[in-house]
């Protein structure tokens, strides 16, 4: 994750939390809107199917289709939902980041203001003619005290960073994988190469799958290496 540029060794982790959960919203309506069509997609099937009178072979690979498509809308909606949680909690893991980093800087230079205040007034002691035992002892832990406060503001930050970098690859790995479910997959290289047409198959989402099935069944069903009952559908 990118930051923001350091002042005083504090760097506020660059991002905006309102766009990101703008974001997670629009996913999030995606999914809905991908259960809905799951929904109406069974509903209309069965009005296509005319309740229980369709029987036969062709109403039940049909009904299987259907739910297989349905199936496949539905593992992409969970992927999407996924994908809006991952940004959801990314956008409060960097908010809390940034504004650990704002209390940060304002403790550094709290502390920073009297360490060099009691470094100063440490060194006149030590070089006037008759130190006071006393009042170095209060300097060095006025120095001490100050010191503390800028470790702990710098581990504090440290600490927050980490969790939001934590929460940046877990949205990119959610994000990658709603992508993958909504990506219109690539036909094989190979096309008279069953083997290579296996692992090509293999290698596609249960969304993949079903777009292939639904929008190219020519190409799957002349592809030799794919399942028997994949092609013939």
């Amino acid at each position: 994750m990118s930051v923001a540029a350091p002042e005083h060794g504090i760097t506020i982790p660059a991002g905006d939390p309102q766009a990101l959960r703008a974001a997670a919203g629009r996913l999030s309506a995606a999914a809905t809107a991908m259960d809905g069509a799951a929904a109406n997609l069974g509903a209309s099937a069965e009005a296509a199917c005319g309740g229980r009178r369709w029987v036969g072979p062709a109403s039940v690979a049909f009904r299987r289709h259907v739910q297989e498509t349905r199936e496949a809308v539905r593992t992409g909606s969970r992927a999407f939902y996924d994908a809006a949680a991952a940004l959801t909690r990314l956008a409060g893991e960097l908010q809390a980041a940034q504004e650990e980093a704002r209390r940060a800087q304002a403790a550094v230079d709290a502390a920073s203001g009297v360490i060099g205040s009691a470094s100063r007034d440490l060194a006149a002691l030590a070089a006037s003619a008759g130190p006071d035992p006393l009042a170095r002892s209060r300097l060095q832990r006025t120095l001490d005290d100050a010191s503390a406060e800028l470790t702990g503001a710098q581990a504090a930050i440290a600490q927050a960073a980490e969790r939001a970098r934590v929460a940046g690859r877990a949205a990119a790995a959610a994000l990658q994988a709603a992508t993958q479910a909504a990506t219109v997959p690539q036909r094989p290289e190979r096309v008279g190469d069953p083997a290579a047409a296996a692992a090509w198959w293999a290698g596609l989402t249960v969304v993949q799958r079903a777009w292939l099935l639904a929008n190219d069944p020519a190409l799957i069903g002349g592809l030799a290496g794919i399942p028997p009952a994949e092609r013939d559908r």
